[in-house]
C-alpha cells in the first residue's frame, strides 16, 4: 500500500510539473508577443518621427529660399554698414540685421575639450553666444570657435541665414588679427543652432607671444554677424 501511494504521489507531482511547464510556456509566448508588438510600435514611431523631421526640413528649406536669394543679392550689392534693408522674394520678407558679438575668455592655457560660453548678445531679436574649446585635429591642437543660437523661446519654424566673420585680435600695439570669413550663408534654426570652425587657429600660433593674441592668459574674440531671419522676432 505504501508503494502504491508513493507511485500515485509521484504521478500527481509529474502532472503538476507538466501543468506548470505548460503555463510557463504560455506566459513566455505572451511575453514574446508583447515584445514583438512593442518593437513594431517603436519602429513605427521612429519612422513617423523621421518622416516628420523630413517634412519640416523641406518646409524650412522652401521658406529660406527667398531669404537666401536676398542674401545673395546683398552680397553682390553691399549696403551701407549697420543699415537695415527689406527685400521680398517668393513671398518671404527678409530683413537684414547686423551686429558684433565680442567676448573675453580667460584661463586659455588651461582650456580643454569642454566648451566655454560667453554671455549672450542679442541680434535680430534673438540671443547668441560664442563658445570656445580646444580640439585635436591631425595631431595638432586647435582653438575651436562657434557661434551658437539660444533656441529656448524660438518657434519651431523660425530660421535665419547668417553671414559672419570670426576674429581673435592682438592685445599688443601690433594689432595683429587672425580671422575667418564665411564664404556662404549658414542656416540657423531650432535643430541647427551651432556653426563655426573646429580649426580656427592652431593653439601653438595662438599662444605665440610675438602675435600678442594672449595677454594675462586671456583672449578677445569678435564675431561680426549679418543675419537674415525668415520671420524676425
Amino acid at each position: 500500500e505504501d508503494s502504491t501511494g508513493l507511485e500515485k504521489r509521484i504521478e500527481q507531482l509529474e502532472r503538476e510539473l507538466e501543468s506548470a511547464v505548460a503555463t510557463l510556456k504560455t506566459v513566455v509566448a505572451l511575453k514574446n508577443n508583447k515584445i514583438k508588438s512593442l518593437e513594431a510600435n517603436l519602429c513605427s514611431a521612429l519612422n513617423t518621427i523621421s518622416m516628420r523631421d523630413c517634412v519640416e526640413e523641406k518646409v524650412e528649406e522652401k521658406e529660406m529660399r527667398g531669404v537666401l536669394t536676398t542674401v545673395e543679392d546683398q552680397m553682390r550689392h553691399p549696403v551701407k554698414e549697420n543699415a537695415e534693408k527689406k527685400e521680398k522674394r517668393g513671398g518671404v520678407i527678409a530683413e537684414k540685421f547686423e551686429g558684433t558679438i565680442n567676448a573675453r575668455f580667460t584661463k586659455i592655457s588651461r582650456l580643454g575639450d569642454d566648451e566655454v560660453l560667453s554671455q549672450p548678445a542679442r541680434i535680430a531679436g534673438v540671443d547668441w553666444t560664442i563658445s570656445i574649446s580646444r580640439t585635436m585635429k591631425k595631431d595638432m591642437y586647435y582653438l575651436e570657435v562657434n557661434l551658437n543660437l539660444l533656441t529656448e523661446d524660438l518657434p519651431n519654424r523660425w530660421s535665419c541665414a547668417v553671414l559672419d566673420k570670426y576674429e581673435v585680435v592682438s592685445q599688443l600695439a601690433s594689432k595683429y588679427t587672425h580671422s575667418k570669413t564665411a564664404e556662404e550663408p549658414v542656416i540657423y534654426s531650432r535643430r541647427r543652432y551651432s556653426y563655426g570652425y573646429d580649426d580656427f587657429i592652431p593653439f601653438k600660433t595662438l599662444m605665440n607671444p610675438k602675435y600678442g593674441l594672449v595677454k594675462n592668459d586671456s583672449i578677445l574674440i569678435f564675431i561680426h554677424v549679418r543675419a537674415f531671419p525668415s520671420n524676425p522676432q
